[in-house]
């Protein structure tokens, strides 16, 4: 029998969105936040960017999350902005991004471009993140949010191991 896989814990209000069960699973963690805190003030970072990013934002809106709730963070990753200008691939398309950026901040989404994740910040003793921290690319500047959720499409699982997109 094969040894067990030691996982690195992951924190409890961050989540990968792979399919409708994980968005479905984020609905009800996002449903307990609201319940479990003033859900006047709640901050969703939404970290990615392509198709389903955007179509997510929309999920969230049309389920009666407030815009101004939502954080949209684009990661700078030079790689995927290379492979999709060279290969021409259809869900990475640059021109279709831009419109839906604008799209969402036109619905009072906020959105930062361009930044790198650096780390987390928990509260004390817990696996839950209060903040997150970004560096923008290219020219360093710092950037620390304040996190309920944090949903990510990133196309790499995001542990306390960060992943640094240069």
């Amino acid at each position: 029998k094969p040894p067990a896989v030691k996982r690195d814990p992951r924190a409890t209000n961050y989540i990968q969105i792979n399919s409708r069960f994980d968005k479905i699973t984020m609905y009800h963690k996002l449903e307990a936040i609201r319940k479990d805190q003033n859900s006047n003030d709640i901050n969703i970072i939404v970290f990615g960017t392509h198709l389903g990013t955007y179509e997510f934002i929309n999920f969230l809106i049309n389920h009666k999350i407030p815009p101004q709730f939502i954080t949209l963070v684009i990661p700078w990753d030079a790689k995927s902005r290379e492979s999709c200008i060279k290969y021409n691939i259809s869900n990475m398309d640059m021109n279709i991004e831009m419109i839906l950026q604008g799209m969402v901040e036109d619905l009072g989404v906020k959105v930062e471009a361009h930044w790198i994740l650096k780390k987390w910040i928990y509260y004390y003793n817990e696996k839950i993140i209060s903040h997150a921290a970004f560096e923008n690319y290219p020219n360093g500047t710092l950037m620390t949010m304040a996190c309920d959720l944090f949903v990510s499409f990133h196309p790499h699982i995001i542990s306390t191991e960060l992943v640094d997109c240069e």
